[in-house]
């Protein structure tokens, strides 16, 4: 579920104009309990160019993107097994990888 709100006063980010806040309900599929995580986002669209809806779709949207990356990055590159660890060497092979 999706909730949006104005932008309060103590949120001083530059050209912010709405608060999103996204209830994601998470199942395990290995068989154990689920759990609900809260996130949170803050948006430079006005409600006149964005509701919630429009805003769930861009965030979900965003996450597929993410989930392919991330896939291919774990499964094709098997980047969490990387044995680099020290100085530049992770970020030079994440760069490696992206490209």
């Amino acid at each position: 579920m999706v909730r949006v709100a104005p932008l309060p006063q103590q949120v001083r980010f530059p050209h912010a104009a709405q608060v999103l806040v996204a209830d994601r309900h998470v199942t395990d599929l290995a068989g154990g309990s689920g759990s609900t995580e809260v996130a949170y986002a803050v948006t430079s669209l006005s409600c006149q160019r964005a509701d919630a809806a429009r805003l769930g779709g861009l965030l979900r949207g965003q996450w597929s993107i993410e989930n392919r990356l991330h896939w291919v990055r774990d499964v094709v590159f098997a980047e969490d097994h990387s044995r680099v660890r020290t100085a530049g060497g992770p970020q030079v092979m994440a760069s490696l990888r992206n490209w």
